[in-house]
């Protein structure tokens, strides 16, 4: 019998220098040169990397695996990659055999319950991953598959589909989303409210509608925030400035700029006094009072960990999407050649100043249906922000423009922000079009 050797393959993360691209381990030391114009992170394996106008992938010990060919590729996901050629779009598996014809006029580059969009003759269909048209293009736009649904455009307006191609729900709504413990945001007539699978309108009489979250969604009226329950009663009336999704039966509150949690009941469980505070996760938040940030349990009471415990916590955090933590612990700041604190570490990322500006993002907590979200922006050496954190992605400078991604496409910047000629789907086409440097 013959037992094989279990090997840990090497952990690289991209890296850039000089608007050069390679490959870093865990301690930073460069295992793959920097020789690319630009390269994405390793998934599954395999790394799509950009030299000299064309897309291809390389492996772990930096072999070309799939011959740089391509006007656009995206990362591997379940096996396949979609790629692109004089525009036409479809997907290669990891030896580079096309498994489904490059024909589309667009393809969405992940498959999302064994379904992926394309766009053919002008219009949206399904493909599965064999590359068989099971939906029809027959659509204006669409969206991904999501509990057996998806959203489609037919005429400016939009309804649902299920994975047969069947209209569930006719279009008739000006905006809408996925659906979150059976119902979906939806907005008619100026008014948002939601519905559940079968079309049904649970309400539409509030100005903003967030998502449902433990039974409850936050509403928005004249603007001030409550909760309804998922029969639209008004379980607790509007009269805060923010209202967050509910974590371990709390929601965090916000009045007068003040920060506290409420029950499912509306009782305030946690007064409204603190500076900061995020969700609750793993039974504590984190709240800043009087410039100090401290734990919290459920009941308000401080809670203190010992540097070890606190370290987990935060790591824990890092890995949960739901879990976004206080500004002490985003770390990133700058300080001058004496050590003196020039900017507050208040940044989630941070990049070196180039050509007076730096790179910056947060990730935020606030959005309208709860969540997520990285945002990024520019600051000068003062610690201004010169261009606002409001884009997806961001570079640093160089020659004058940044490159920057927002709602999917790619362009650059100038150092008033004003974005130079067009967007791009593709990230080869926004290189080609790189204006020239003013340097």
């Amino acid at each position: 019998m013959k037992i094989n050797k279990l090997e840990e393959e090497p952990f690289l993360i991209r890296c850039k220098k000089q608007n050069k691209w390679g490959f870093r381990d865990s301690n930073k030391k460069i295992i793959l040169p920097l020789v690319y114009d630009y390269a994405e992170n390793f998934s599954e394996g395999l790394a799509a990397v950009f030299l000299n106008g064309k897309y291809g992938f390389i492996d772990k010990k930096g072999n070309v695996v799939i011959p740089l060919v391509y006007d656009g590729a995206r990362p591997f996901s379940e096996g396949l990659a979609r790629v692109v050629i004089n525009g036409k779009y479809g997907f290669i598996d990891k030896k580079g055999n096309v498994i489904i014809p490059l024909v589309y006029d667009y393809a969405v580059a992940h498959f999302s319950e064994d379904l992926a969009p394309v766009k053919y003759n002008g219009k949206w269909g399904y493909i599965d991953k064999k590359g068989n048209m099971v939906i029809p293009p027959a659509y204006d736009s669409v969206d991904n598959f999501s509990k057996g649904l998806a959203r489609v455009i037919i005429n400016d307006k939009w309804g649902y589909i299920d994975k047969e191609g069947n209209l569930v729900i006719p279009p008739m709504y000006e905006d809408a989303e996925d659906f979150h413990e059976g119902l979906a945001w939806v907005e008619q007539n100026g008014k948002e409210g939601c519905i559940d699978k079968k079309g049904s309108s649970i309400l539409s009489v509030y100005d903003e509608v967030g998502y449902f979250s433990e039974g409850f969604a936050s509403i928005k009226q004249n603007g001030k925030c409550g909760y309804i329950d998922k029969k639209g009663n008004l379980i607790i009336p509007p009269m805060y400035d923010y209202a967050g999704n509910f974590h371990e039966g709390l929601a965090l509150v916000i009045l007068n700029e003040k920060y506290g949690f409420i029950d499912k009941k509306g009782n305030v469980i946690i007064p409204l006094v603190y500076d900061e505070a995020t969700n609750f996760f793993k039974g504590l938040a984190s709240v800043l009072l009087n410039g100090k940030y401290e734990f919290i349990d459920k009941k308000g009471n401080i809670i203190t960990l010992s540097a070890h415990d606190e370290a987990k916590y935060v790591s824990e955090c890092l890995a949960s999407s739901s879990a976004p933590l206080s500004r002490k612990y985003r770390g990133h700041g700058y300080i001058d050649k004496k050590g003196n604190l020039v900017v507050p570490p208040v940044y989630d990322y941070a990049e070196n100043f180039h050509e007076g500006l730096a790179a910056v993002g947060v990730y935020t907590s606030k959005g309208k249906y709860g969540g997520v979200d990285p945002r990024y922006g520019f600051i000068d050496k003062k610690g201004n922000v010169v261009i606002p954190l409001v884009y997806d992605y961001a570079e640093n400078f160089s020659g004058g423009f940044a490159l920057v991604e927002i709602n999917g496409k790619y362009g650059y910047v100038d150092k008033k922000g004003s974005i130079i000629g067009e967007l791009y789907i593709e990230l080869s086409d926004a290189f080609k079009t790189r204006p020239k440097s003013k340097l």
